[in-house]
């Protein structure tokens, strides 16, 4: 177990580093001022937990898809842009991805997650833009299911058709695991049902009244709202 966490002034972290630790099995590298991760990971091919959150690291290199047994994720608050393809997805043991608060989901974040090659389901984490076609694509990932979700809704129009999250295909593939749901927006009202009423309601979203995720959050909010 290495934690090397809230070391801000920690730029980087030397190749030899991890060459000469093969059989780590936790690495905590969250709240450090790492913007670059050197193509050595690949080398810790016993590691289970990495967390590297909180990081201003651009890309990850393509050999952290050489950690076979990695089974923790953690990349919240990064700047990432660049993720080479399989890097993710040919993480067979993964159980648990957090990518939340990055700039929204890219293509491919979403090729790397509909690929994901594990023959089990991947707890996901995730931003996305508040539109129907972000949900549908939420829809269709064969194996990963969503404990945390942010819908931001800041540049969607007023006068946008209405998304609507009441049909059975968000209560079974995408709040079905749900646990936390984030609203962001500029203008919005919200307002939450009792389990017969109309459930959860949005100024332009809808959730179903029986997949109730445990929290939810909403930031940025001008107009009054009431839960």
């Amino acid at each position: 177990m290495l934690i090397l966490r809230n070391n801000i002034g920690l730029k980087a972290i030397p190749s030899s580093l991890f060459t000469s630790i093969p059989h780590l099995t936790y690495l905590d590298l969250g709240f450090c001022g790492i913007s670059e991760l050197s193509m050595e990971i690949g080398s810790l091919t016993e590691l289970q937990y990495l967390d590297f959150s909180f990081n201003p690291v651009a890309k990850l290199p393509a050999e952290l898809g050489c950690l076979c047994k990695l089974e923790y994720l953690f990349l919240s608050s990064t700047c990432l842009k660049i993720v080479p393809n399989g890097t993710i997805s040919n993480l067979l043991m993964l159980k648990w991805l957090d990518i939340s608060n990055n700039p929204l989901v890219p293509k491919w974040w979403w090729d790397e997650l509909k690929s994901f090659k594990g023959g089990h389901q991947l707890s996901v984490r995730i931003n996305i833009n508040a539109t129907t076609d972000n949900i549908q694509q939420l829809n269709m990932l064969p194996n990963v299911s969503i404990w945390g979700l942010t819908l931001d809704g800041k540049n969607i129009s007023k006068h946008e058709q209405v998304m609507d999250l009441s049909t059975p295909q968000w209560g079974c593939r995408v709040s079905d695991k749900l646990e936390i749901l984030n609203i962001v927006s500029r203008i919005m009202q919200i307002s939450v049902g009792c389990r017969h009423g109309s459930g959860i309601k949005f100024w332009m979203f809808k959730a179903s009244p029986f997949s109730i995720p445990r929290t939810i959050g909403r930031d940025f909010i001008e107009e009054s709202s009431t839960l």
